[in-house]
């Protein structure tokens, strides 16, 4: 699991949390949102 961060070209802030597989090497989810809370991640 790892968290990523970028902007927009309107300077909206997102992160995306993504589940990889490391043995297949697999994205295994995505989430992407504004606000990423702790509910979220479990």
């Amino acid at each position: 699991m790892d968290f990523v961060s970028d902007q927009l070209q309107d300077l909206t802030l997102f992160r995306s949390l993504t589940t990889v597989d490391v043995f297949t090497r697999e994205a295994v989810a995505i989430d992407v949102g504004q606000s990423l809370m702790g509910d979220d991640i479990i």
